[in-house]
């Protein structure tokens, strides 16, 4: 191969490198929802609860998302000394539930994978979680929570207002840290 050939492949070669960088999301929460999040007041009376925890996607369960949510809400819930996770007559039940256009999504994910990220691409996903909580005193809390998550891929721009650019697992990980720190501010 010759000095030129060589030069080429490998100038190709870094561009093709530099263009699959631009492919890999990169999310962000939305602002309007994450400014809420500043840790609750930590109690001095942790009240001993049953904790059921569900995962949906577009309203259906999924019990991956369930096992993820279920370890995020457990780790709010216990770090904010709040609540004694365990056995009890109180019972407190969180469904999150990602709402997205998964058609949309996939569409516009085509067009980014077909141009190497030259055509950008920003998905949003809604979430929505609803908290039921009954104590044995016969007390009820009900109340549903929204937040949000901007994913971008390639050459696109995030939402203004955004918080990021992050991991989408670290982006679920601060939706959940988010959602559970309003309900404990309420339930406070």
């Amino acid at each position: 191969m010759g000095g030129r050939a060589y030069l080429l492949s490998m100038a190709s070669g870094l561009i093709l490198l530099t263009l699959t960088g631009c492919i890999a999301p990169r999310s962000y929460l939305d602002g309007k929802y994450h400014s809420a999040s500043q840790s609750p007041r930590r109690s001095s009376q942790a009240r001993p609860v049953s904790l059921t925890v569900i995962g949906q996607t577009n309203g259906r369960p999924n019990p991956g998302a369930t096992r993820f949510w279920k370890s995020q809400v457990e780790k709010e819930l216990t770090s904010s000394g709040c609540f004694v996770i365990g056995p009890s007559s109180d019972q407190l039940t969180i469904t999150i539930n990602n709402l997205g256009d998964m058609g949309a999504a996939a569409g516009r994910g085509l067009a980014t994978g077909l141009t190497l990220g030259a055509v950008g691409t920003n998905v949003t996903d809604r979430y929505v979680m609803t908290v039921n909580y009954s104590r044995t005193t016969g007390s009820k809390f009900s109340r549903s929570y929204e937040h949000a998550v901007h994913s971008v891929i390639g050459n696109a721009s995030a939402p203004a207002g955004a918080i990021g650019p992050m991991s989408p697992v670290e982006a679920a990980t601060r939706v959940a840290e988010d959602l559970v720190r309003r309900f404990l501010k309420d339930v406070q």
